[in-house]
């Protein structure tokens, strides 16, 4: 006679999951965005962007890790060679639907009043003008810098007509890590890793990343961003007395965002030439 020796089997207690984390459908646990930025989250932080790692690199020490530059810049060239070729990004964006431009301006002003103009690699060109009294989260957008790049507006009330301005203007990168803003009264700022520094008339810092902010003697705010292969953006933030206008010039980028998406009026779309 054959003895089975039976084997009972002890109670597991698995660990609690905290609050913040939640499963999707997939099975892969997921922790909330660190700010509603809009920007799209392409893959962990600190990975491809020593900028944006607070021990690595506090504000006004950057730091280029060989591990980190070299990924950043696989990474910039597969979507910029991506654009050229018309197939887009391969990792998307917060609005989707960027487009690549040679060139390309751009611009919130006033009231505010916002316009887009681009050209394409393909001689194509693209032109918006309206106006919008409303929040911009997303006013413009581009996955072709390692860890995104963004501009949003805030405005203020609306006055007795109705008409608003741009209470605040900012600009975001390194997946919303860093972000240069300026305010309606002047104020200049720049938050990094959660720590928040005033920019004064005439100072100007590298942010690392090709990303540098300066603060020109008459209050303006310039950030510019060079992605190390030939795509550039340079946003001038100023303030107009009531508000912020804000102006951007741009080439070899993806673009998106509020200022290529004009609103339809009367049920027809404003005029935009391909």
């Amino acid at each position: 006679m054959t003895n089975v020796q039976e084997s009972s089997t002890a109670a597991i207690t698995l660990p609690r999951i905290a609050p913040q984390h939640r499963f999707t459908p997939g099975g892969a646990m997921t922790t909330p965005a660190l700010g509603r930025d809009n920007i799209r989250r392409t893959g962990p932080r600190f990975v491809f962007d020593p900028i944006d790692n607070p021990i690595a690199n506090p504000i006004g020490n950057p730091l280029q890790s060989g591990l980190g530059s070299i990924l950043s810049q696989l990474l910039g060239a597969l979507q910029q060679l991506l654009s050229m070729f018309g197939v887009g990004s391969a990792f998307g964006s917060a609005g989707g639907g960027e487009q690549y431009f040679a060139n390309a301006s751009g611009s919130s002003t006033g009231d505010p009043h916002l316009a887009f103009n681009g050209s394409s690699g393909n001689g194509g060109t693209q032109a918006a003008h309206f106006d919008s009294m409303t929040d911009h989260p997303d006013l413009l957008e581009s996955d072709s810098f390692a860890g995104g790049y963004q501009i949003s507006t805030k405005v203020t009330q609306p006055g007795a007509n109705g008409v608003t301005y741009n209470s605040q203007a900012t600009v975001s990168t390194g997946f919303g890590g860093t972000q240069v803003s300026l305010d309606n009264s002047g104020n200049a700022t720049i938050m990094q890793n959660g720590q928040t520094v005033t920019l004064a008339d005439g100072q100007s810092i590298a942010l690392g990343n090709g990303e540098t902010v300066t603060r020109s003697a008459n209050g303006s705010v310039v950030v510019r961003d060079d992605n190390g292969l030939g795509g550039t953006i340079t946003t001038t933030l100023s303030e107009n007395g009531k508000g912020v206008d804000v102006s951007v010039q741009s080439s070899n980028v993806d673009l998106g965002g509020d200022l290529l998406a004009p609103p339809q009026l009367s049920g027809r779309p404003l005029p935009v030439t391909l």
